[in-house]
Parts: C-alpha cells; structure tokens; sequence
C-alpha cells in the first residue's frame, strides 16, 4: 500500500513539474490513510493527463472533489512555468487547475492565452485603428455630424456608467480601446454593453492586451446574435434557458409561468455582458473563468446557479417584486452562494444542453451552431 500511494504521489509530481518534492509533500500529509487511497481514482487519472480525450463524468466528478488545495504561492508558480509557455499542450492540466481557482496574478495573462489571436492581431493594427478613428472623428466635427451616428457618443456615455462598484478602469484607456475595436470592425461597430467586456478585460490585463483579447472575442459565433441583434436566435437561448430551469428548478419556473414573468430581459444582461453588468467582480471572474475554458454551457450553467441563489427571494415576491430582484440581483447572491450553486448544475453538459436546444427549436431555421470548447 505505502508504494502505491508514492507511485501514485509521483505521477501526481509529474503533471506539475518533474523533479520538485513540494506537491509530494503536500499530498503524502493529506493522503496517509488506505481508505483514503482506494477512495482516490483521481490519483491515477493524474498520471494519464495527456492524453487528449476528455475524462469521463465519474472521473471528473471524483477529481473536482478530491483535488488537493495547493498553496496559492505553488498554484501561480505552476500557472508561469509549466502551463502557459505549454498552453496547447496542456488542456488537461489546465482543467485541473481550473478548479484550485485562477490567482489574480496570472489570470490577465491566462485569459490572454485562452481567448487567443486568431485575428493575428498586433500593435501596428492597434495604433493604426487609433489613428484612422482620431481622424475619422476629426472630419465628423468639421461636418457637424452627431457622434452618436457612429456609435462615438454611446461609448462616451456608457463609459462613464461602467463599473464595479467604486472600481473602474481608467475611462480614456478604455474609450481608446473601444474606439479601436469599431474602427477594426466598422461593419459591426459599438453596441451598448460592450463597455462592460472591455471593462472586465482592462481590469486583468494592459490596454493593448485588452484591445487584442476583445476584438477576438466579440468575433466569436457566441457574440454574433447579441452585435447583429439576431431576435430569433437570441429568443432561442432564452427559451433553452426556461426548458433547463423547468429541469432542474422546476417550482421557481412555475412562479416565473404563474405570474407571468419574462426573464428576457435579465437573460440579455448574463449572456451579453457574460454576467458583468448584473454582478460584482468576484462572481463575474469565477463565470468568465468558466466561459473561456468551458465555452457556452458555463453560462447556462451560471444561469442556472444565480436563479438557485435567488430562488427563494424570488418565490416570496409578485410580479413588481420579482422585477425589482432580477433588476440588482447581486444585493441577494455571495459568492460562496454562487460558487456552490455553480457546481449543482455540472450535470448540464453538452448533451442536455444540445437536447434543451432540440426542444427549444421550433423550425428547422430556428437554430444556431452551438459553441463548444
């Protein structure tokens, strides 16, 4: 028993960094006992992190429950050296370290490394949209032409609405790096909300950094129906939302029905502004975390675990009160709360998700490409 559980320490040494004794250490002081072994497949399935096929549910769930808790210090360390200069190497690993949480440290440079550069963006793109928009701005004064036509004016204004609480990113960096991206994408341009994606970017990450991350991100399918204003897609997800919460929170649903009450409009909020807009920074990073490792199914499933963190408010209250809840719904949900809800809803993975999705269709043209990690 007692070189199994050092074979099975090594193999777990191996993922992180081979030669360190450190998570040996940590590990040998948590798993001493044999019934703690033989309650530990995870152990083993460290051992086979490269291979490419995903585990199974089983195996995921034993391992989110019995993944150690490594000093936070070791955690950011792992991040910087092993997982980061290996990032497509590595999807395992990361799914792993997902769970022990991003550190603060690393998560600008981990979201960097998540969203990508598939646009193959650069600094020259960046001061060349700088440019082109200062002089584009240039001849519309001299026409007398509203800056709110071009979409100027809107990101002046929600700029000055946008933030978390008393934090705020600096408001002329971010007017910049939203001005950049319509001058990038001038057929798509700002929409409202946006201000709140480049907010949450500026927040982890430098300005030029931001200006890359989000104009790869807005370019994803998953933002397409919320930029084109696509009704009938949109009305898909949230009805796909109303058949999951049907699902697994059966009585809240049938308040929604009962009063009636359309969840539309806070649906658009979550799903936009991926939870920014509604909620406070910690929550929001744990969704954003999700989202960009995880893709769609994250955020039906933190839909799913802010109306559980709600539901009793909610199930108390009429139609003005619900309203009023699901207006500032961060007054009623912690983190903690949200967290643990989060984690009740992993049983909504893709295939349910693609069979809501099935049900919510009501036309063959009714669809759209779901987005999977």
């Amino acid at each position: 028993m007692e070189s199994a559980l050092y074979s099975a320490l090594r193999s777990v040494s191996t993922f992180f960094h081979s030669g360190s004794n450190v998570l040996i250490s940590y590990l040998r002081s948590r798993f001493t006992e044999p019934s703690d072994l033989e309650l530990h497949p995870s152990l083993t399935y460290f051992g086979s992190l490269g291979i490419p096929e995903a585990p199974s549910r089983e195996v995921d769930e034993t391992l989110r429950r019995y993944t150690p808790r490594l000093p936070k210090d070791e955690v950011v360390r792992v991040w910087l050296t092993q997982i980061i200069p290996r990032w497509r190497t590595t999807r395992e690993q990361q799914r792993c370290l997902l769970d022990l949480g991003i550190p603060s440290l690393v998560r600008g440079r981990v979201w960097i490394c998540a969203i990508g550069n598939e646009q193959s963006l650069n600094k020259e793109h960046y001061f060349k949209c700088l440019q082109h928009r200062t002089l584009h701005d240039s001849v519309q004064k001299s026409r007398c032409v509203d800056s709110r036509s071009d979409g100027r004016g809107e990101i002046q204004l929600d700029v000055s609405r946008t933030r978390f609480g008393k934090l705020m990113p600096d408001p002329d960096v971010m007017q910049r790096v939203l001005n950049a991206w319509c001058s990038l994408r001038p057929d798509l341009g700002y929409v409202q909300g946006m201000s709140y994606i480049g907010m949450m970017l500026l927040t982890n990450m430098g300005e030029f950094e931001a200006f890359v991350s989000l104009g790869n991100l807005l370019q994803r399918p998953y933002f397409a129906p919320f930029i084109a204003m696509d009704v009938q897609a949109m009305s898909l997800r949230w009805r796909c939302v109303c058949i999951l919460l049907q699902r697994e929170i059966p009585m809240l649903n049938a308040h929604f029905v009962a009063l009636p009450f359309s969840i539309d409009s806070c649906l658009m909020n979550w799903f936009y502004t991926l939870f920014v807009k509604d909620f406070g920074i910690n929550i929001c990073t744990f969704v954003w975390d999700r989202f960009l490792f995880e893709g769609e199914i994250a955020i039906y499933r933190s839909c799913l675990a802010a109306f559980w963190c709600l539901r009793e408010h909610l199930l108390s209250e009429g139609l003005q009160g619900v309203s009023t809840i699901l207006q500032d719904p961060s007054k009623f949900v912690t983190t903690s709360n949200f967290q643990a809800a989060h984690s009740k809803f992993l049983n909504v993975d893709y295939h349910v998700l693609s069979q809501a999705l099935h049900q919510a269709s009501s036309s063959p043209h009714d669809t759209y490409p779901l987005v999977c990690p």
